[in-house]
C-alpha cells in the first residue's frame, strides 16, 4: 500500500513537472535552479493550472501588451500615449485633472496645496493605538495591519473627478488582517524573483534599493506570482484578468481599500501628518528635484508605511470604477469591472513629479493594465495571514 502510494505520488509530481516550465521562465535563475534541485530531490510543487501563463521573450508578451492598449477615458479615443514620452500625470490620471496639476507645475506654483478633511473617520480598535512597531513574528519589511472599519474618500477636496463616482465617501470593512510592505518593491527585491534580472535604477536614483520602476500592472502581478512560487508560498491569483484570493498566504497586490486604510494610519485628514507640511514625509514635485529617490528615506505613518505618498505611485489591484454610494458598510471590497473602467486599473499616492493638491490619502490615478507606465510607477506588495490570524 505504502510503495503504491509512494508511486502514486510521483506520477503526479511528473505530471505536474512540465507545467513548472511556464512559470520557471519569470523567475530568476539562481531562485530558478533552487526549485530545480528541491524538484530533483522528490519535492512536490504545486502550481494549480489557473495560474499558469507563459512568459517567453518572443512575441507573446508583446503581442498581450498591444492588445491591451487601451484609450484613456477623455481622450477622444487615442491610443494610450507611449510611456517613454509622458509625463508622470499624464499616465497616472485622467488627463482633465493632470491638465490643472500641468497648469499649478508651469505656472510655478509649489505650495503644499491642501484639501479640507477627507474624511476617513476609522473606528478600528480606537482604544488600542496602533504604533509603527513591528509585531512579533512580523517579516522584516513588512507591517501588520489591523482588521477594522474606516471611512474612504474624500468628502471635499475640489477638483475634476471628485465628490462624486472617483472619491465618493463610503463606509468598507477590512475583515481581515494583513501584512504589507514597508515600501514600494526595491530594484534588488525585483531582481532577485525575476528571470529579467536586469532592471536598474531610473529617473535619477542609484542603487538597487531604489524603487522598481517602469512596471505594469501585469508584470507587477507576475511578480507577485513568482516570489509567492520561489518562498514556497501559495499564487493567490486566477482567472483571466487574475483576481487575487485575498484568504491566501501568498503575495500580491494591494486592494485599492487595503491600500488606503494603511496608508491613512488611523488618521481622517486629507494625509496623515495632517496639518504639518507634506514636504516632511513626501517626494513630489516641489521637493524631489525631479528625480525617484531611495525607497524608506522619508518618515513612516503610524502603521509603519513609508513613501504612501510620493515618491513612486503604486500600483493596486482594482479597475478604475466608480465606488458603491449606499450607506451600509461594504467588506473587503476588490472594485468593479474592467467594463466600468475603460480597461484602466487604479493607481495611489502619487509620485515624485505630481503637484502637492493630488498627493493624498484619498486621491485615485489610473493607467492602462498592460501599457500605462512610466518611470515613476512602481508597486508593493501585500503578504496574505493564514486563516485565523489574530485579528
Amino acid at each position: 500500500g505504502a510503495a503504491t502510494a509512494a508511486v502514486a505520488r510521483h506520477r503526479a509530481a511528473e505530471a505536474r513537472r512540465p507545467a513548472l516550465w511556464y512559470h520557471l521562465a519569470v523567475i530568476a535563475p539562481a531562485r530558478r535552479w533552487t526549485l530545480l534541485a528541491a524538484l530533483s530531490a522528490g519535492a512536490c510543487i504545486r502550481i494549480p493550472e489557473r495560474d499558469l501563463r507563459l512568459v517567453d521573450a518572443g512575441g507573446a508578451a508583446d503581442a498581450e501588451r498591444a492588445a491591451d492598449v487601451v484609450p484613456a477615458p477623455d481622450d477622444g479615443g487615442r491610443p494610450a500615449p507611449d510611456a517613454s514620452s509622458v509625463a508622470d500625470g499624464a499616465v497616472m490620471t485622467d488627463s482633465a485633472v493632470m491638465a490643472d496639476a500641468a497648469s499649478a507645475m508651469d505656472s510655478g506654483s509649489t505650495s503644499d496645496a491642501r484639501p479640507a478633511s477627507d474624511g476617513g473617520t476609522s473606528v478600528t480598535d480606537a482604544d488600542t493605538p496602533v504604533d509603527a512597531e513591528v509585531d512579533a513574528g512580523t517579516p522584516a519589511g513588512f507591517a501588520r495591519i489591523r482588521a477594522g472599519t474606516f471611512t474612504m474618500g474624500s468628502p471635499d477636496t475640489g477638483g475634476t473627478c471628485v465628490n462624486g463616482s472617483c472619491e465618493l465617501p463610503h463606509l468598507v470593512e477590512i475583515t481581515r488582517p494583513f501584512l504589507i510592505g514597508v515600501t514600494e518593491v526595491t530594484v534588488h527585491e525585483w531582481n532577485s524573483v525575476m528571470a529579467a534580472g536586469d532592471r536598474v535604477a531610473l529617473a535619477g536614483c542609484v542603487g538597487d534599493a531604489c524603487p522598481v520602476t517602469n512596471v505594469t500592472w501585469r508584470e507587477a502581478v507576475d511578480y507577485c506570482i513568482a516570489r509567492s512560487l520561489v518562498e514556497g508560498k501559495p499564487s493567490c491569483y486566477g482567472g483571466e484578468p487574475p483576481i487575487p484570493d485575498l484568504g491566501c498566504a501568498g503575495y500580491r497586490l494591494p486592494t485599492e481599500a487595503e491600500w488606503e486604510f494603511a496608508a491613512r494610519g488611523e488618521t481622517t485628514g486629507a494625509r496623515w501628518n495632517d496639518p504639518a507640511p507634506l514636504r516632511e514625509i513626501a517626494w513630489y514635485s516641489e521637493n524631489s528635484g525631479g528625480v525617484l529617490h531611495v525607497a524608506g528615506a522619508q518618515p513612516s505613518n503610524r502603521f509603519g508605511l513609508r513613501d504612501v505618498y510620493g515618491n513612486a505611485n503604486e500600483w493596486v489591484h482594482d479597475w478604475f470604477a466608480p465606488y458603491p454610494d449606499g450607506e451600509a458598510p461594504v467588506s473587503d471590497p476588490l472594485g468593479g469591472s474592467r467594463d466600468d473602467s475603460n480597461g484602466r486599473r487604479v493607481l495611489r499616492g502619487g509620485g515624485f513629479r505630481t503637484s502637492a493638491e493630488y498627493v493624498r490619502s484619498a486621491y485615485r490615478g489610473s493607467a492602462a493594465t498592460a501599457s500605462g507606465t512610466t518611470d515613476a510607477v512602481g508597486f508593493r506588495v501585500v503578504l496574505g495571514l493564514p486563516a485565523g490570524s489574530a485579528q
